[in-house]
């Protein structure tokens, strides 16, 4: 006879079984009273006739659920409007009140396609105020209370304006560029003014002034070298337009700063400002490769227009976004972490803007990758260039990649000189440089960036020029 097959033998021990048999019951039933916990009702409508008032009484003093019915006699009368002399929660009227609503403190937003992680337009419930006098509500209300509410609100630029397009543009910018004269009518900007920015400064003055003065330099730098440089061949044009690039990225920088206190005019001036970077960008890194390939000799045309194209799609999506988060989401005060121990706007330091919200990674990060883009050419400028020239040249282009680099260090990290203007109890012992009350201006983090910024581009723009000299025929 063959042998009989093995027999596969498991030693469970009667301990383990019933320990696992338990373990999965509790949890079963663990899920199942929380399911039933968090769908259950605990104020539910029904109908309580005459004879069950009593039977009703008896059991809202030992249940949990709670009934709001219509009484079909005296006794459930009393009962109902005893019922209604308790305050009632007004938030139940949108559902049944559940544990899952009791336990849920988060505001949920109702704002179609809010993408504001904390919701802010929740956090403050709207005051009443008269009709006969209506008063506009300003972004440092919350703040003036720390301040014993004495202080000004010097960023709004003429708040109660009825002035619309161009009239309201021209006159937000006069208010950062030259002077902004505070609406006394308007409780939000009556107080003491700010020991940095004087009666009529604005925090974006120097931010915006910066680039228009790089503007300028830039604009003598793009008209003097069609006429002084080499401007025909393939290299020497990519070299003008990435010039005329810089004019339009400082154009655009100094249009949103001093548009900035506007959420509608500052919507289109942050796009375009963003924007104007990313062509700057894109531009200056095309001629330089331009020049480190010699008019794109022997070069392949997917490696010569990369990143264009890179460039290119950044800037759709954040068209995209733009057309698809509403303003009033993406606007919101900048609460820097400098200011936690310190009131901006006492200070004058409080300021509004357009955030990128979770996407501001991707436009540090996508930035970055563009402008280190053109040393992915390197081998070429090698192959182009003799050693101590291509010594010169790299030399130039890497210092200006760290300069604008330690620039978005200070501005986004060390946040430099705003920690300063921000705890400096006394003014007078803040550096001179820092601050100008006189022309209504203080050199935040941002403005120096922006002086850190033209600094960095002058390197390369330099480097671009030489290298250009130092082509072979």
């Amino acid at each position: 006879m063959p042998p009989a097959p093995a027999r596969l033998a498991f030693q469970l021990s009667a301990a383990d079984v019933a320990a696992g048999v338990r373990e999965r019951t509790n949890a079963a039933a663990a899920t199942s009273a929380l399911h039933e916990i968090r769908s259950t009702p605990l104020l539910a409508k029904r109908t309580i006739g005459a004879g069950d008032a009593a039977a009703a009484a008896a059991a809202a003093r030992i249940s949990m659920r709670f009934g709001v019915g219509d009484a079909s006699a005296s006794a459930s009368a009393s009962a109902a409007s005893s019922r209604q002399a308790s305050p009632v929660n007004p938030a139940l009227a949108g559902g049944p009140l559940t544990f899952a609503t009791m336990v849920g403190t988060r505001p949920r937003c109702a704002v179609p396609d809010c993408d504001d992680p904390r919701h802010a337009h929740h956090l403050a419930a709207p005051t009443a105020t008269p009709t006969a006098t209506p008063v506009t509500t300003l972004y440092g209300n919350d703040c003036a209370k720390i301040v014993n509410g004495t202080c000004a609100d010097q960023y709004s630029v003429r708040p109660r304006s009825k002035k619309s397009f161009c009239p309201r543009m021209i006159e937000v910018m006069h208010g950062v560029l030259i002077a902004n004269e505070l609406d006394l009518q308007c409780p939000a900007q009556k107080g003491s003014i700010s020991a940095l920015l004087g009666p009529t400064g604005h925090v974006e003055r120097a931010a915006a002034w910066t680039h228009i003065a790089g503007g300028g330099l830039f604009l003598a730098y793009a008209v003097g070298r069609m006429y002084l440089a080499d401007a025909e061949s393939p290299a020497g044009i990519a070299a003008s337009v990435a010039a005329w690039g810089v004019v339009v990225t400082m154009v655009s920088s100094s249009f949103y700063h001093a548009t900035a206190p506007d959420m509608k005019i500052s919507l289109i001036g942050r796009f375009l400002d963003y924007s104007s970077i990313y062509f700057g960008i894109v531009t200056t890194a095309f001629a330089d490769i331009a020049i480190a390939t010699n008019s794109f000799k022997n070069v392949p045309l997917i490696a010569a227009v990369d990143i264009p194209v890179a460039g290119a799609v950044v800037f759709a999506f954040f068209l995209w976004r733009r057309t698809r988060i509403p303003a009033r989401v993406t606007w919101n005060e900048d609460k820097s972490r400098v200011f936690r121990d310190a009131c901006p706007l006492g200070r004058g330091l409080f300021k509004m803007q357009h955030f990128d919200l979770h996407h501001s990674q991707l436009r540090y990060a996508t930035s970055i990758l563009l402008t280190a883009g053109y040393f992915a050419f390197a081998p070429a400028a090698f192959a182009t260039f003799s050693i101590p020239n291509i010594a010169v040249i790299l030399g130039l282009q890497a210092a200006g990649f760290l300069v604008l680099s330690f620039g978005m260090y200070v501005d986004r990290v060390l946040m430099w000189p705003d920690v300063s203007l921000a705890a400096a109890a006394d003014t007078e012992i803040l550096p001179a440089c820092t601050q100008c009350a006189s022309c209504g201006c203080v050199m935040t983090a941002h403005a120096l960036w922006h002086i850190v910024a033209i600094l960095s581009i002058a390197l390369t723009c330099f480097a671009r020029e030489y290298a250009l000299l130092a082509l072979p025929d």
